[in-house]
């Protein structure tokens, strides 16, 4: 089921016939609630990167990262983090979401449904990062367009993070 407001792909709606994706999400219902934490974290992972993949071919970056968590009652809560740069990079989409999860504070509660969304889009190449004295210059970013490269190649289990490997999905 879609977010408030948007459609079944997974982007938001948009306001014009060549207007710009102002979001991109995805979230996961499981198929039994669950209360282990490890498990929805991996999930998120999933989530992440099937996001930030999305916005690579879309040539686009954000920088509001939103997770939804759904629980065994049906009662839903959102919890958002903007960074002070835009991103399409798994890790840095996937270590925003972590860190709002960790901050619920949940004690063994049944979750139903996870979702990532990343909001706030713009055109990639508007973005433009600044490197920290003593940063690599190549980092995820291009390891993840190598990614991306791999499994338009050869197929979309070519490449995925070694925590993804033997779980579903």
């Amino acid at each position: 089921m879609p977010w408030p407001g948007a459609s079944t792909s997974g982007c938001s709606p948009r306001s014009g016939p060549h207007a710009p994706d102002r979001s991109m999400g995805a979230d996961r219902t499981f198929d039994r609630d669950t209360d282990d934490p490890d498990v929805v974290v991996t999930e998120m992972l999933r989530l992440s990167a099937k996001v930030a993949g999305r916005m690579r071919s879309a040539g686009v970056a954000g920088r509001t990262v939103t997770i939804r968590v759904r629980f065994a009652d049906f009662t839903t809560i959102t919890r958002s983090r903007t960074l002070t740069e835009a991103t399409d990079v798994t890790v840095e989409v996937h270590r925003v979401a972590v860190m709002l999860f960790r901050a619920l504070g949940l004690q063994r509660a049944r979750i139903r449904l996870v979702g990532v969304r990343v909001e706030g889009l713009v055109p990639r190449e508007q973005v433009h990062r600044q490197m920290q004295l003593g940063e690599r210059e190549h980092g995820w970013s291009d390891a993840e367009r190598a990614m991306d490269r791999a499994t338009r190649r050869f197929g979309s289990s070519a490449v995925r993070p070694a925590r993804l490997l033997g779980g579903a999905g």
